[in-house]
């Protein structure tokens, strides 16, 4: 992430990685609403990065509820 950020900027994207890894869409919304509200390009960029660094790779199946 850029050394631009603010260390609430950086928690936040951190938050957000993570809500969405957990499939918590309600809180990922929250979260989004309270960062854009004061990210520059920079940290939506650093968003994107966090995100696009979070996805599972290609080959990688996820379990969900009820699959076996």
């Amino acid at each position: 992430m850029s050394a631009s950020l603010s260390d609430v900027q950086h928690q936040t994207i951190a938050a957000i990685v993570r809500a969405v890894g957990e499939g918590r869409g309600h809180c990922v919304i929250r979260l989004l609403d309270e960062f854009v509200q004061e990210a520059d390009l920079a940290a939506l960029f650093a968003l994107r990065e966090a995100l696009h660094d979070a996805r599972p790779s290609p080959g990688h199946r996820s379990r969900t509820v009820g699959s076996q």
